[in-house]
Parts: C-alpha cells; structure tokens; sequence
C-alpha cells in the first residue's frame, strides 16, 4: 500500500519502520494513560483517516478477505467504548 503513494522500496522501508515505532509509542501511552480519553478520540479518528487513504490510494483491498473496513471499523468500535467508557479527564 505504501508503495501506491509514489515511495520507492528504501523508502517504504523507512516509513514503515516509523511507523511501527510510533505504533508502540502510541500503545504505551494508551496504556499509561488508561484514564484519559484523549487517546481513544485519536486512536479513532486516525482508523478513519487511515481507511480514506486506502480507499483513495488502494481500493482493491477493501475487499479483501480481513480488509482495512473491517479490522478499522472493529478499531474504531473499541474506541468509541473506551471513549464512553472512561471518566477520566478530556
């Protein structure tokens, strides 16, 4: 998928290397702050943006057997239930 954005393959690699860090960094702050909501708003809204992309830039996956609709829509399914379910601050 990284590929259709016009990257070459040392890029891609690079891209998906931060990637993959930033996924952790991410998880580890929804883990140290569990009681904050902040970090279920923007795990959702990124499953959003993340899914516009590949329907503009690779749509041919979008129905494909564990496509990106249905692993985001079950991401995005989460946060809003940790969202609604968190009384902590904004």
């Amino acid at each position: 998928m990284a590929v259709a954005h016009g990257l070459s393959d040392s890029e891609v690699f690079a891209v998906l290397k931060q990637a993959g860090a930033l996924e952790v960094i991410f998880g580890a702050v929804l883990l140290i702050l569990w009681s904050s909501r902040w970090p279920f708003l923007v795990s959702g809204l990124l499953m959003i943006v993340l899914l516009i992309d590949v329907a503009l830039f690779t749509p041919q996956y979008l129905a494909a057997t564990f496509n990106p609709v249905s692993t985001n829509i079950s991401v995005i399914a989460l946060s809003v239930i940790g969202y609604l379910t968190t009384r902590g601050g904004a």
